[in-house]
């Protein structure tokens, strides 16, 4: 499928002599020139795109997207990179860290206009929004009726030597991996993700990212791998599969202690825990152990984020100009707990443990409290997204409190460092 995308738009690359609706081309006596391009012809749903200037002389410069419906969204300048004023050289688009242009799951071909001009024209005053309302903003007419318009703005503002302008399109196509299986002997059944998919040897066409591979032939051990597939990769997979093991000529062992007895100190128990912190959020946790002794346990506080706007994720950390943290998912704490007698049926407990938490750094807009976001009856195949990455932090977490020993029980109130106020009990079977 991705080759015949690639013959269909073949003849549209080799030169640009059909000029798309909308597009303002150069004139050809300016002092000025400028080129555009992007780092592929190709791209699928997800991919970032870099959008590459150049320019012979200092210049302003205006880039817009034209979208196949003839929508157009302003990309340069924007609420992110407001100064549009570029030295004469080389130049790469996004121009900073924080934000990206990504490929939507719309097919199709994107075109990019480029002006260049030794003065600055108003060409925000042909939006209805501005840049701190979006950093993107949109166009209120569509292509074919934008064009006399920024024609207009130019002639009245620039000498006809003293601009220029260029053009560059790129096509939106499926992403897809290809995966050869083969296996030795052949006639092996191949399940992807659990599905049965056919047998080896077996020629298949997927989604780029993870997928677990499982081979099973009658007679000999099956065979299981995870891959991750890259988009417009070929892969190949051979295996030569392998005998059973034999049985295990002796039974296993029975470990020591006798029934009922655990590895902490005396009967299995298991424990049961809810937090409350000053800020409000709730905790659950599981332990295992004994009920006058240790306790490994597990805890999750409800600390996940709901209203994380859409980004696109990038290797990080970066330093972005503005930024807001957001919180992905709950977070999770391994810790250990122990019971010591302290008088009669009372018992000091004492916890440490490690919480982990994953984050989301995203950039903001300068001047802009938030990204807002616009839609139209038909979307661009590219959208423009703030960028952000992921990181883990890690906290060393305490636990002290009090234990009242009530048969095959034990009731416990305690402080935890993360977790606020936790009440627990323990129960033994």
């Amino acid at each position: 499928m991705l080759a015949l995308w690639g013959l269909a738009f073949a003849f549209a690359w080799a030169d640009k002599q059909a000029v798309p609706q909308g597009i303002i081309v150069s004139p050809p006596t300016s002092t000025l020139s400028v080129k555009v391009w992007t780092d592929f012809q190709l791209y699928s749903p997800g991919e970032a795109v870099r959008i590459h200037l150049r320019l012979s002389r200092d210049a302003y410069v205006y880039v817009y997207d034209i979208a196949p419906d003839g929508n157009v969204t302003l990309l340069f300048p924007n609420g992110f990179s407001r100064k549009n004023f570029l030295k004469a050289g080389e130049h790469v688009l996004p121009d900073k860290p924080d934000y990206s242009f990504v490929v939507e799951e719309t097919l199709g071909t994107e075109t990019l206009q480029v002006l260049a001009l030794t003065k600055p024209i108003p060409l925000l005053e042909l939006s209805a929004q501005s840049l701190d309302e979006a950093p993107f903003p949109k166009f209120t007419v569509q292509a074919e009726k934008l064009k006399p318009q920024v024609e207009q703005l130019i002639q009245i503002t620039v000498e006809p030597n003293e601009w220029a302008a260029d053009w560059t399109q790129f096509v939106v196509v499926p992403a897809v991996s290809h995966l050869f299986i083969d296996t030795e002997p052949q006639g092996a059944q191949v399940f992807l993700d659990g599905e049965l998919r056919g047998q080896s040897p077996l020629q298949l066409d997927l989604p780029p990212g993870r997928v677990r591979v499982r081979i099973v032939k009658e007679g000999y051990a099956p065979w299981s791998r995870t891959l991750t597939l890259k988009n417009r990769s070929f892969e190949e997979l051979h295996v030569r599969l392998a005998p059973p093991s034999p049985p295990t000529p002796f039974p296993l062992p029975v470990p020591k202690g006798g029934e009922g007895q655990g590895i902490f100190l005396g009967p299995l128990a298991l424990g049961l825990n809810a937090g409350l912190n000053d800020q409000g959020i709730f905790s659950v946790g599981l332990e295992l152990g004994s009920v006058t002794g240790a306790r490994l346990g597990v805890s999750v506080s409800l600390t996940q984020d709901e209203d994380i706007p859409k980004y696109h994720e990038i290797p990080g950390p970066v330093e972005f100009e503005r930024e807001r943290v957001y919180n992905l998912g709950p977070e999770t704490e391994l810790y250990v707990k122990l019971a010591w007698p302290a008088i009669g049926a009372l018992y000091l407990e004492l916890g440490a443990g490690i919480a982990v938490q994953e984050k989301v750094h995203i950039a903001r807009p300068s001047g802009v409290i938030e990204v807002s976001s616009t839609s139209t009856a038909t979307e661009p195949l590219v959208e423009i997204l703030p960028n952000g990455y992921r990181e883990t932090e890690g906290h060393l977490t305490g636990l002290v409190g009090l234990a009242l020993e009530a048969g095959n029980s034990l009731l416990s109130a305690s402080f935890h460092t993360r977790r606020g106020l936790v009440l627990g009990v323990a129960l033994e079977f």
